[in-house]
């Protein structure tokens, strides 16, 4: 496979870019705490759920994974609310 052939399966994709453009601003909307690191995660995790469904390779609930990373995000965010600056944790 030649280079110019493999781009679209890279990050090098137009498509993956504006996919994690759209995610930033979702993510960002959301209130997500680093929403340009968490759209690239965002935008794999999709990759990963449609590739798994279109090779059929096992049942997978997407809506109970998305959930997870959601649920996931905003504990993170929760998190970094309650660390003031100097590092500590305020549980």
């Amino acid at each position: 496979m030649t280079t110019a052939h493999r781009a679209p399966l890279t990050s090098a994709d137009p498509v993956r870019a504006a996919l994690i453009a759209t995610a930033t601003q979702l993510l960002d909307a959301l209130g997500a705490g680093n929403p340009a690191a968490a759209a690239v995660d965002l935008v794999g995790l999709i990759d990963a759920l449609t590739l798994y469904r279109i090779a059929d390779v096992g049942p997978v609930d997407s809506l109970h994974v998305l959930e997870a990373y959601f649920t996931g995000l905003v504990r993170e965010h929760q998190r970094a609310a309650r660390t003031d600056t100097t590092g500590e944790q305020h549980d």
